[in-house]
């Protein structure tokens, strides 16, 4: 078996756990392309990196001005950005919130006017928005490259 004529979910079934179990040198057959780390495309989408980073980065609402530049600079995509509609705000939250079992007050501390979403839009007579950061810890591996 080879890592590249494997597909992900086999792959992940038996070299990730032989690596996660401690098992991978004795129970793995040597194969050039795991001793280069080529690996078959999809495989990252089952993992979780929730564990490994020494610590997310946190939010900071005073401090953002809503240019994105901290999802740009994530390479794992683990920020997602949102502007939603000052109109459907709170009902978006409280939605969310209750299918992520959440609490939505935390949730709602992670929006905040800026001059992108709502001056500017409300200046052109649009409805202003409110920009939204979230970081997904199953994704972030705590690198620092969005600070």
């Amino acid at each position: 078996m080879t890592a590249s004529r494997i597909d992900p979910g086999t792959f992940a079934s038996v070299v990730v756990s032989a690596y996660a179990d401690g098992t991978a040198d004795q129970a793995l057959p040597a194969d050039d392309m795991l001793a280069r780390s080529l690996l078959p495309p999809g495989t990252a989408a089952g993992r979780d990196f929730s564990e490994l980073a020494p610590r997310i980065p946190e939010f900071v609402s005073e401090r953002c001005v809503g240019c994105m530049a901290c999802v740009s600079a994530c390479p794992d995509a683990a920020i997602l950005a949102v502007a939603q509609p000052e109109s459907t705000l709170g009902l978006a939250v409280e939605a969310f919130a209750e299918e992520a079992e959440t609490d939505a007050g935390q949730l709602r501390e992670h929006f905040v006017t800026t001059t992108k979403y709502a001056t500017v839009p409300q200046k052109r007579g649009l409805e202003p928005a409110e920009f939204g950061i979230f970081v997904d810890p199953a994704n972030c591996k705590g690198c620092a490259e969005c600070v």
